[in-house]
């Protein structure tokens, strides 16, 4: 009989002990839960505050949009190639074109002309980079033109740039002088001489 009493009371502490056990597992679930629902709710918070912002300053991008509206830019090297292709681009969105080309009659240059999406938006004209004399006067021509117009340059792409292929002892020394002639001098020249409208306008140089 004793013996039936003690299996009885071991049964019940198992089953307390089980009880115990299972709210505390629950305890431990639900505090998991939890956690789990305010990172959830944090994380929330802050990708709806983020959707906001986005629209928000898409709204204000949006409003700044850029505009060719007297807006004038310069780009070197356009007889072909990328500097022909921007050129036409900048001409399609309405900029007023100094295209700068080595030769006048040239297909980059005729093709500049005639493909106008905006005819007398886009200007040829010869320039080589290397030659203080030509670069001098093509500022004073777009000088003047601006502040007859009451334009501004907004900007000046130093596109022009020539490149020779070939291990190190093909070339001459004359060779790699006319490479950084055109490449980096004819780059800081032209920089140099527009920077004084560049600075008015608040623009920039690349």
């Amino acid at each position: 009989m004793s013996f039936l009493k003690l299996f009885s009371f071991n049964n019940l502490l198992i089953q307390y002990i089980i009880a115990f056990a299972t709210l505390l597992i629950a305890v431990n679930i639900s505090q998991c839960l939890e956690g789990l629902i305010t990172a959830i709710g944090r994380w929330a918070v802050v990708a709806i505050i983020a959707w906001f912002g986005a629209k928000r300053w898409r709204r204000h991008h949006n409003n700044r949009r850029l505009t060719a509206y007297k807006r004038a830019v310069l780009v070197t090297g356009c007889d072909s190639g990328f500097g022909n292709a921007l050129a036409m681009k900048l001409n399609e969105h309405g900029f007023r074109v100094y295209a700068t080309v080595l030769d006048t009659e040239g297909e980059g240059a005729r093709n500049l002309l005639t493909r106008q999406r905006f005819d007398g938006q886009t200007r040829v004209v010869r320039m080589d980079v290397t030659s203080d004399q030509e670069v001098n006067k093509v500022y004073e021509t777009v000088a003047k033109e601006l502040v007859d117009n009451g334009e501004q340059l907004w900007a000046v792409v130093n596109n022009a740039g020539i490149l020779t292929l070939g291990p190190l002892d093909w070339g001459t020394v004359d060779t790699y002088k006319r490479i950084h002639e055109v490449n980096t001098f004819g780059m800081v020249r032209v920089t140099r001489v527009f920077l004084p409208l560049i600075r008015q306008s608040k623009g920039l140089c690349v």
